[in-house]
């Protein structure tokens, strides 16, 4: 978990891009829990969810091709 923390934390993403990200990603968290607390559709979270998951992935690939042995 601290891994990803650090990841989305070098990634140029905002604060709230950054929350959800993690949220999805990290703990799991319902897109319409996380609708409801951002204050936007579940159709947007589910969205912005992909875009950011496909400018990470790279980064993590990368990582683990370096780290995994």
């Amino acid at each position: 978990m601290l891994l990803l923390y650090g990841m989305s934390a070098k990634m140029n993403w905002n604060d709230r891009d950054r929350f959800l990200w993690r949220q999805r990603f990290v703990h799991d968290t319902p897109p319409v829990k996380l609708a409801a607390a951002l204050g936007r559709s579940r159709a947007w979270v589910d969205t912005r969810y992909s875009q950011l998951n496909d400018r990470i992935e790279p980064s993590l690939k990368r990582w683990w091709a370096a780290n995994a042995a």
